[in-house]
């Protein structure tokens, strides 16, 4: 009903809280207010096999959010006249007007009893490999007073940041949600270290926040930055495509793939780390230095380099393609992004104790290769470790600091004319997005260790799946966004891998590649 009177204009008209005199006010920056960054609310899942201290998370973090500098992530959401977003962030905290919004609900029993968080996924020991998705879970990750929209946000003069607790006799599950315009990734992962730290009681050790007026990437790529120096042409240059082209791959994957193939599901998968080192160790020994110059070679040894990264990448993204068949002329194109944080060593510094960047800092790299070399990938170790090394070439190929600079430039002047970000491919590929996790570290920097309360239940094997954990250090996480919607969700894999060598993967594909992907990692259980 509430979709019908918006659609007939029969809806309420919203309107922004009104200023507050004494707000300071930041224009968002041109990476951090994308429409794509508008769309896009993020919710972050943590399990902890401890009870914890409620009060304490929540107080931590407010304090986190005191600090000078980091008050920025307390600033409220605003649109000026011209519809550019801006951060208005309040002198002071209050009651009326917190740094963070929370919610919080409590269970007398273990987290077994409950009848949805007894079924989130866990290691694969007696379970299946491929388990529900996260999508299944989001009733436990807000409350009904979180925002669900950016507009939300805007209108409703709520905090950029939430978080969600629900505590049982044995477990307690965290979940944190912004909207991406807040920040990315690895910038969750700088607030989760620092909220840890502030919650140690730590806070000296908190390192200074980047600030909006000094943004370090604000004339990157602009003439005034560039100093009428040329840039280095682009890799993907002679794949960047037109706009008709453009069409093209978009009625492709939205319209005729779906059609052709069907509606994909989403679920997570646990990969072990015996699978992950044999199917690293498969690919490696296929690659030899002598092989071309698309080999990366170790800097050390002088041998082929792979990450495990690399291989889940390949492994996952030819499950992914088996549909097309060997037979296929299509061609696979994969959006993977990176962090260039730690790759433009003159804007940021080299350590996360140095300085924090709490706002978007990614672009993407593109793989594209025929079809007849990425389905092989999945069954066959030669296969799989050239493309593997595919992978690896375009990241290291792509990701150099004047690729970079002009990429950037590519972006700034594309949108400007067009509203649009670039495009590289060919309007006939089979499109996936891969994003890696592992770089934000969120099993390493979060420690709540603090935080931990007695608890009635046995604290380290709630359910006897899960392997020895650190107390207060996660078990498990999932992320999630409630925008787009599943319609758009098609070949999407986010990858997370622990400290431990294990890999978490989830997102949508098809059910008949889900089938195939639980059988393969089934016998590399067996073999």
């Amino acid at each position: 009903m509430d979709f019908l009177r918006a659609v007939l204009g029969l809806a309420p008209r919203r309107v922004q809280p009104a200023q507050v005199a004494t707000d300071e006010i930041f224009p968002a920056t041109f990476f951090d207010d994308t429409p794509l960054n508008r769309s896009v609310l993020l919710y972050l899942t943590f399990r902890f096999n401890n009870v914890l201290d409620t009060v304490s998370l929540r107080e931590s973090l407010s304090r986190l959010l005191e600090i000078d500098g980091w008050r920025k992530l307390g600033g409220r959401f605003r649109l000026n006249p011209a519809g550019k977003l801006e951060i208005h962030i309040p002198q002071k905290f209050t009651a009326d007007r917190p740094a963070i919004g929370y919610s919080e609900e409590s269970f007398d029993v273990g987290i077994n009893e409950h009848p949805l968080a007894s079924q989130l996924p866990r290691p694969a020991k007696g379970h299946q490999y491929v388990q529900a998705g996260p999508r299944t879970f989001f009733p436990l990750a807000k409350s009904e007073r979180m925002p669900a929209t950016f507009l939300d946000f805007v209108y409703s003069d709520a905090p950029q940041l939430s978080i969600h607790i629900i505590k049982f006799t044995d477990t307690t599950l965290v979940s944190l949600s912004w909207c991406h315009v807040t920040t990315d990734a690895v910038g969750m992962g700088a607030i989760l270290r620092a909220w840890s730290l502030v919650l140690a009681g730590r806070q000296d050790e908190v390192p200074p926040m980047m600030l909006l007026r000094d943004d370090p990437l604000d004339q990157l790529g602009t003439e005034q930055e560039s100093g009428g120096r040329g840039e280095e042409e682009l890799v993907m240059a002679s794949k960047l495509l037109t706009l008709p082209n453009m069409i093209a791959l978009a009625l492709r994957f939205f319209i005729f793939d779906p059609w052709l193939y069907g509606r994909m599901e989403e679920h997570m998968v646990f990969v072990p780390r015996t699978t992950t080192q044999k199917l690293k160790t498969a690919a490696l020994s296929t690659l030899s230095a002598d092989m071309g110059n698309d080999i990366v070679l170790d800097s050390e040894t002088g041998n082929p380099f792979l990450t495990s990264g690399d291989v889940i990448t390949a492994w996952f993204a030819a499950m992914a393609s088996s549909v097309l068949g060997l037979s296929s002329r299509r061609s696979v194109l994969i959006f993977n992004p990176f962090d260039i944080r730690g790759r433009l060593r003159k804007l940021f510094p080299g350590s996360r104790d140095k300085a924090a960047y709490v706002q978007n800092a990614t672009l993407n790299y593109f793989i594209l290769a025929p079809a007849k070399q990425v389905v092989p990938a999945g069954t066959d170790h030669v296969a799989l470790g050239r493309f593997a090394a595919t992978i690896r070439y375009a990241l290291v190929q792509q990701t150099t600091v004047p690729q970079i600079r002009a990429m950037i430039r590519l972006y700034r002047d594309t949108i400007a004319k067009t509203g649009n970000s670039p495009m590289f491919g060919d309007s006939n590929s089979y499109a996936m997005l891969f994003s890696n996790w592992t770089r934000a570290r969120f099993f390493e920097v979060m420690d709540f260790s603090p935080a931990v309360l007695p608890s009635r239940a046995e604290r380290r094997n709630v359910d006897g799946d899960w392997l020895e954990t650190t107390s207060g250090r996660p078990v498990y996480y999932h992320s999630q966004s409630l925008m787009p919607g599943p319609r758009t969700n098609r070949n999407w894999l986010c990858i997370n891998g622990n400290v431990e060598g294990d890999y978490w993967v989830h997102g949508y594909l098809l059910p008949g590649v889900w089938m195939k992907i639980e059988d393969a990692l089934e016998k590399f259980d067996v073999d």
